[in-house]
């Protein structure tokens, strides 16, 4: 079944003219891997995604729209694409990969979403396996409150929900900063269902001072808590309103399926790696 990342890549290979075994030589995997994306049979992680891209040659928009299609997060979004925010840039994706197996979100101060970590999209692949809660939820521009909230994001699959979303609702509305991109973001939000359900309802009095967010997945339900970072300085109003979304498990049974979702992607990069060794050898020794 093909995919929109299947015939975006498959459209790039073949504008370049390069065939899939060239591909993926380049690429450092194997041509059979690289008919199984083009066929919509495999979705390809961020690293090597990114190989794809190197391969192709692909500028920094068609990079971003490869990893849309992916149903990844664009690797350089538009807010922090001038160069004066590399420094800035590079030690938000560092602060994101340091916190390891545990999800981390870069936000800028209207919960758009400028970047995640690999645990964080991990994680929402066991969620959502076809990978398309980027595209349901908020095709234009990832949005934390949209992957929320919308009828076909995370709110299907949180656990007594009534219970501590009207507290994740208003704090987040609270931090909104009063402008007109925050106006078009309330319009949109009040279309939806939960929104409606608790935009106005007052939230009680000695609530919880610890909000834990409780998923679905599966047959399990894994529960998390969550640390806000603010990373920019205010001599620079974009850099100001940035801040780290950092995940944490509330409890051991998540804390070993966080480590668990790593384990079993290194062991398939492993295996992948041997795969294209193994090849690599065995051409080497017909030579």
């Amino acid at each position: 079944m093909e995919s929109p990342l299947s015939e975006r890549l498959r459209s790039l290979r073949r504008r370049t003219g390069l065939s899939q075994l060239a591909l993926a030589t380049q690429a450092g995997t194997t041509q059979r891997h690289i008919s199984f994306i083009e066929c919509g049979r495999s979705t390809p992680g961020r690293a090597l995604l990114a190989r794809l891209a190197d391969a192709l040659s692909l500028s920094m928009e068609a990079r971003n729209q490869l990893f849309c299609a992916a149903g990844y997060l664009p690797p350089v979004p538009a807010a922090l694409s001038a160069p004066k925010y590399e420094p800035l840039r590079q030690a938000a994706w560092h602060l994101m990969e340091q916190h390891g197996f545990y999800p981390a979100l870069l936000l800028d101060g209207h919960c758009n979403i400028l970047g995640t970590n690999t645990a964080f999209e991990r994680l929402l692949l066991q969620v959502d396996p076809e990978a398309r809660l980027w595209t349901k939820t908020c095709p234009l521009q990832p949005n934390l409150l949209h992957l929320t909230f919308h009828p076909e994001g995370l709110v299907r699959h949180m656990v007594d929900a009534e219970a501590w979303l009207p507290m994740v609702w208003h704090h987040a509305i609270q931090q909104l900063p009063d402008d007109e991109e925050t106006a078009a973001l309330l319009r949109a939000l009040a279309a939806y269902p939960a929104v409606q359900a608790i935009q106005h309802d007052p939230v009680q009095a000695g609530a919880e001072a610890m909000v834990v967010e409780r998923y679905r997945v599966g047959m399990q339900t894994y529960s998390l808590l969550s640390m806000v970072v603010r990373v920019g300085t205010p001599q620079d109003r974009t850099a100001a309103a940035l801040q780290l979304s950092l995940l944490f498990p509330a409890d051991q049974a998540t804390d070993d399926f966080l480590l668990q979702l790593e384990r079993g992607t290194h062991s398939e990069e492993a295996a992948l790696v041997q795969v294209v060794g193994d090849r690599r050898a065995a051409n080497a020794a017909r030579r």
